[in-house]
């Protein structure tokens, strides 16, 4: 074959989506982020939730990687308490107001994931009648909102 000319291209299963990376990276952003309103509320700030750190560095660790999040530095000096309290306070009502977002969407993603690992196949849910439908998406739309699956 002429170095011009391109070979045609095969399906290759490495353009699928890594399903296991992707929730690997939600559920860092998730820790990363349930992290930084837990040490906006705390009122002990050199106290970190050991249980929340644990799970943040099983992330770091597999992926090799730190923070996901920008953090913040400000080089004025001294520090002004009420600016630096006011600073804090609004970056926890930030990080709370995103968490809370990203949150809304884990059974969106979970079903997404669910239907990314299926190689080949469309995934349909089947029902006999309407009212089996209506009934079945009731109860997902429950089920997102109070965060639970069964």
């Amino acid at each position: 074959m002429p170095k011009d000319e391109k070979r045609p291209k095969r399906p290759s299963e490495s353009r699928r989506y890594d399903v296991e990376m992707i929730r690997d990276f939600l559920d860092h952003l998730l820790w990363e982020l349930r992290i930084a309103v837990h040490e906006s509320q705390s009122t002990d700030r050199t106290k970190t939730n050991p249980e929340l750190v644990d799970q943040l560095q099983k992330y770091q660790k597999k992926r090799q990687t730190m923070g996901l999040l920008f953090a913040t530095a400000v080089e004025e000096k001294p520090t002004p308490p009420e600016k630096a309290a006011q600073l804090r306070k609004l970056l926890g009502e930030f990080r709370k107001s995103q968490l809370l977002r990203l949150e809304a969407l884990l059974s969106l993603f979970s079903e997404a994931f669910e239907n990314a690992e299926q190689a080949t196949t469309f995934n349909i849910d089947p029902f006999d009648t309407f009212d089996e439908a209506i009934d079945s998406l009731k109860k997902r739309m429950i089920e997102h909102e109070t965060g639970e699956s069964g």
